[in-house]
C-alpha cells in the first residue's frame, strides 16, 4: 500500500481488524491469532500487563497459555489514528469478563502496519484497569 490512508480508510481497516481480533481470541481458537503477528522471530511485540513479549511465536503462545477458557466482551469505544508511515493506531476500552470472574474494565492498543496488502500487529498493549488501592 503506497497511497497514503485517509482518516476513514483508518478507521474502517482498525475497526474491522478489532472486531476479527476479539472473535478469534474470545472464541478460538486462539493459535489461529498468528495471523495477525508478523511472521519472524521477534518484529512483532506485546505488552500483556506489564509483562513484554516479543515474535509471532511467543506472543501466540502466551495468549494460548491464559488461564481462562470462556471471555465476554463489550466493547465500549475504538478509536483509531493514521500515522505518517501508513500505519494505523488503534486505541480499545471496553469491559471484559473471564470465566466466572467479576467484569473489569481494560484497554488495549495496536499499532498495525502493512505488508504486501495484509495487516500485521507490530506492537500491542494491553491492562485490565483494576487498582489494587
Amino acid at each position: 500500500m503506497t497511497d497514503k490512508l485517509t482518516v476513514d480508510q483508518g478507521r474502517e481497516i482498525g475497526n474491522a481488524f478489532v472486531q476479527a481480533y476479539y472473535n478469534i481470541f474470545d472464541n478460538g481458537p486462539r493459535e489461529n491469532l498468528s495471523n495477525f503477528y508478523v511472521p519472524d522471530s521477534e518484529t512483532s511485540q506485546m505488552s500483556f500487563e506489564g509483562n513484554l513479549v516479543k515474535g509471532q511465536q511467543a506472543i501466540v503462545e502466551k495468549l494460548r497459555n491464559l488461564s481462562f477458557q470462556k471471555v465476554t466482551r463489550m466493547i465500549t469505544a475504538v478509536d483509531t489514528q493514521t500515522t505518517v508511515e501508513n500505519g494505523i493506531m488503534i486505541y480499545v476500552i471496553g469491559r471484559l469478563q473471564t470465566d466466572s470472574d467479576p467484569a473489569h474494565s481494560f484497554t488495549q492498543s495496536f499499532y498495525l502496519r502493512n505488508s504486501n496488502n495484509t495487516w500485521f500487529i507490530l506492537n500491542e498493549s494491553f491492562r485490565l484497569l483494576v487498582h489494587n488501592i
